[in-house]
């Protein structure tokens, strides 16, 4: 893998040509990183392969949106795009962060099932993140998979298994309020109070700022800090 300040090879597959070939790259220079772009599922696949484990120039990280086509000819954006693109995924050994509009619980639950080492919505509350859309957050997210030995290990403490078991009761539980996962043992050292389920801690909050503050001042490390992400009422 790159070190982060031989400058990163980051592949940017989205549909959108104002995130990819803008508003991402530019935020990427933070991080020093070289970029590569892909409008389609077929042609991340193609770069992706060009660019796989064993080449002279490999991929360091994947950002991928969830919805968009799956190949040029394609008359509009599919579902399951970046599902398919995670799950064919097997050229390429760096982590894939799904960075998508399209943000919900449901879909956090099934990127992380798919092999997606984070998750990032591009909006979360427009009046706290602004007309960037959550880049602040994805390029944080980015720089510690960048600086990771083990670029694999997924973001959430709580993996796809876990959440996947677990929807219905967090949405009965801690439905309609922003959670954070912590495993148990680390959230008892640091302090933190929550509900402890199946060896995860889940402490919740109304807004995401207040539980970001809460979580921060108790893991003030930033890959300490698991993923925050609202759920819904109903599953």
């Amino acid at each position: 893998m790159n070190q982060i300040i031989q400058q990163p090879l980051v592949l940017v597959a989205d549909d959108d040509q104002e995130f990819r070939e803008e508003l991402i790259p530019k935020s990427l220079g933070r991080l020093n990183a070289r970029v590569l772009t892909a409008k389609d599922t077929l042609e991340a696949c193609i770069v992706a392969a060009e660019h796989d484990a064993h080449s002279e120039d490999p991929l360091d990280l994947i950002i991928l949106d969830m919805h968009m086509p799956l190949h040029e000819g394609a008359t509009k954006p599919a579902d399951e795009a970046g599902i398919e693109f995670l799950r064919s995924n097997q050229l390429t050994e760096c982590p894939v962060v799904v960075y998508t509009a399209y943000g919900s619980f449901r879909n956090c639950v099934r990127a992380v099932q798919a092999g997606a080492a984070a998750y990032v919505p591009k909006k979360l509350q427009e009046a706290y993140r602004g007309p960037e859309g959550g880049i602040d957050d994805l390029v944080e997210v980015c720089r510690e998979l960048l600086t990771k030995t083990a670029p694999n290990q997924t973001h959430l403490p709580a993996d796809g298994h876990w959440l996947d078991k677990n929807y219905e009761w967090l949405c009965r539980e801690h439905g309609d309020r922003w959670v954070a996962f912590v495993p148990a043992s680390k959230a008892q050292s640091a302090g933190i109070a929550g509900t402890e389920r199946s060896g995860v801690v889940v402490v919740s909050e109304e807004s995401r700022e207040g539980l970001a503050r809460i979580i921060a001042g108790k893991l003030p490390f930033l890959h300490e800090i698991p993923h925050i992400v609202f759920v819904p009422r109903h599953g």
